[in-house]
């Protein structure tokens, strides 16, 4: 992998349950790791949804391995005015903990 290529500030975020003042659960993003890396759009296309057309973007996302990522997290593109992309799916790459490709989603409204 050419270090140059992974330019862009990404912060993948977990999702974390905890409880207000009246005992109800809130769904919280918490900070799981910051690092550096390649996103690279793929397709885009539009949706009917509610009577709105909602937009869906998919990209491939590339950085250094980082164990225990999951599905479940999301990135957070801080360059980009806090893009949030949904992972759908995690391959390790090079099979040796060295580079992983993440295949994500953006919602746009």
């Amino acid at each position: 992998m050419r270090a140059g290529r992974l330019h862009r500030p990404i912060t993948i975020q977990q999702e974390v349950e905890t409880v207000d003042s009246f005992g109800e659960p809130i769904e919280t993003w918490t900070t799981f790791a910051t690092t550096r890396g390649s996103v690279d759009p793929l397709l885009g296309r539009e949706l009917l949804e509610s009577q709105q057309v909602k937009g869906i973007h998919t990209h491939r996302v590339r950085l250094r391995y980082i164990p225990n990522m999951s599905v479940k997290m999301r990135l957070k593109l801080t360059s980009d005015d806090d893009r949030i992309l949904h992972i759908n799916s995690i391959s390790d790459v090079a099979t040796g903990g060295r580079e992983l490709v993440l295949m994500c989603s953006e919602k746009v409204a």
